[in-house]
């Protein structure tokens, strides 16, 4: 049995042209709520890890300040929102402001069983701040049909969107998420976050050589995501593989390839 750590990180998009998510505050305190332990201990019986921003523990681009920007912080994230002006003021244990709920809806695929069960897990930790979180699923083909379909992600017609992404070893492909060149229909800044600092930084780790110059451009990029929070990441994905003990070289792979990329390599032993 091979636990194999995968380059796919299950996330939350939030929609920063939403009425209540264009604001950084309710943003972050979103990100703040999410016990990701719990997370994977409910749902993928710790086999997941934790994920604190968009680039792999393993790989060597990974900060660890972003651990400490989207720690599980319940008390931080309610401050947050007492200063954005969602107070609980009837004591039903939703925030109001301006006399409506602090009510989002969040979406994924139908059918998807472990993932409707992280939106239920969701509805408790925001629950406990005072967000009420609404289901509202789609099927694949409406979440990720492109533009012209119409296009849940690609149209923006959501508030908060659960699935995963494939981040590559190179960092260079942020820019197709983060910078306001790429938004719908040029690329797949889904969540419309719109930083003039990010998106100059994206492009300049994209021309950059220098591993060390590159380190430092894409520390400071993962920073302001984390701050602004566009994304709210949850869980990296790990796969599990069983192979024949007699099989040689077998040798896990992280992308999208698979685990069969080298089987003309492979040889059982006798």
């Amino acid at each position: 049995l091979y636990r194999n750590p995968a380059l796919f990180n299950e996330h939350l998009d939030l929609n920063c042209d939403h009425p209540v998510l264009r604001d950084r505050l309710v943003r972050r305190a979103l990100a703040l709520a999410v016990n990701r332990d719990e997370l994977s201990n409910k749902i993928y019986d710790g086999v997941w890890i934790p994920a604190y921003g968009d680039d792999h523990p393993r790989s060597p681009y990974y900060t660890k300040a972003v651990e400490k920007r989207n720690a599980f912080d319940p008390a931080r994230s309610s401050k947050l929102l007492d200063e954005a002006g969602w107070i609980d003021r009837d004591g039903d244990g939703i925030r109001e402001k301006g006399g409506k709920p602090l009510r989002l809806a969040i979406s994924t695929t139908t059918g998807n069983l472990n993932r409707e069960r992280t939106e239920m897990v969701l509805k408790e930790q925001y629950a406990r701040v005072g967000v009420d979180l609404t289901v509202k699923n789609y099927h694949f083909s409406e979440l990720y049909a492109s533009y012209d379909e119409g296009g849940v992600l690609r149209r923006g017609t959501y508030e908060i969107a659960l699935y995963a992404a494939l981040m590559p070893p190179d960092p260079s492909t942020k820019d197709g998420t983060y910078s306001a060149a790429f938004l719908p229909p040029k690329g797949q800044n889904f969540t419309r976050i719109r930083n003039e600092r990010l998106t100059r930084l994206l492009a300049e780790g994209g021309r950059s050589v220098l591993f060390a110059d590159r380190k430092k451009i894409y520390d400071e990029a993962a920073a302001i995501v984390a701050e602004e929070a566009p994304v709210v990441p949850l869980l990296w994905v790990t796969q599990l593989d069983v192979m024949p003990r007699s099989l040689m070289n077998y040798r896990p792979n992280a992308t999208q390839s698979g685990d069969s990329w080298n089987a003309n390599e492979w040889w059982l032993k006798k």
